[in-house]
């Protein structure tokens, strides 16, 4: 339940605002409900995970919304189902209900893991790549939003590489990186956008694992869509053309029944090479 819908919290909400010249409210899915931008029919619907909303005094005994920020959150996507991890953690706390903590500890893998199968990383690229971009592009535009940030874990983070071409990190100031930029780059303009790469301690004995930041990264549109979308198709063309190409595997594959494409002598051995380019 919203926690301004209790009376007692939005006062003392009010009080605080009143006394420290603003306060911030967050909406989400079960908590306010997501907050959604309307499609047209040249712009498709987009809700936001988070929206962070600032709340002032306006100086007549009101209050108005003086700015709002978006956080978006991906974790990675899996094969397989979850109904028998959760069907295993059910009956696990049912029949241990004393001992939990301990008996979950002790069987975690096994019951969480249970036919769930390996990550799927082309689709948590594509279902987050295209919004990203757009909601990348409304921090500090106009009216839009103040800042957007999209927290991923280190896994996400390490699945996104082959689809951007593995970009390199640079310093940009104390604590915050960019995706490196050649000497020749027009200078941009900076947008509040970030992306916050974490990681869990997970060998850490406390009952919450402490989140380690591991990157925290400002991102320029128009370059992620350069990584995504220029330099990306010239690594697959570099190897198409090289020994490890695409007609050298359906060869390969024809051979297997038709004596004509069967390689005869010595094989060679096959090799992935890097495009010297990079």
């Amino acid at each position: 339940m919203p926690i301004l819908n209790v009376s007692e919290e939005l006062a003392s909400f009010i009080e605080k605002v009143n006394r420290q010249g603003a306060g911030y409210v967050f909406f989400q899915d079960k908590l306010g409900g997501e907050i959604s931008v309307i499609g047209t029919h040249r712009s498709p619907e987009m809700s936001f995970d988070v929206t962070i909303v600032e709340i002032k005094p306006d100086g007549d005994g009101g209050f108005m919304v003086s700015r709002y920020g978006i956080l978006e959150l991906q974790t990675m996507d899996y094969h397989g189902t979850y109904k028998h991890a959760v069907s295993n953690l059910r009956d696990g706390l049912r029949l241990h209900e004393e001992t939990f903590p301990e008996a979950l500890r002790t069987n975690l893998s096994r019951w969480s893991g249970q036919e769930v199968e390996g990550p799927n990383i082309a689709n948590v690229f594509k279902r987050t790549f295209y919004q990203m971009l757009l909601k990348f592009r409304l921090a500090g535009e106009g009216s839009a939003a103040a800042g957007t940030v999209l927290a991923i874990p280190q896994s996400v983070w390490d699945s996104w590489q082959p689809f951007l071409g593995a970009p390199e990190l640079e310093d940009e100031a104390p604590g915050v990186k960019r995706l490196r930029v050649e000497p020749s780059t027009p200078p941009e303009q900076p947008l509040n956008a970030y992306v916050c790469v974490f990681d869990l301690e997970a060998t850490n004995e406390a009952a919450v694992s402490p989140v380690q930041i591991k990157h925290f990264i400002r991102i320029s549109p128009e370059r992620l869509t350069r990584h995504a979308f220029t330099e990306v198709p010239e690594h697959i063309l570099y190897a198409i053309q090289t020994e490890d190409s695409v007609l050298a595997t359906i060869k390969q594959r024809l051979g297997k029944w038709w004596p004509a494409f069967q390689v005869r002598g010595s094989k060679r051995s096959r090799r992935r090479t890097e495009n010297p380019k990079t």
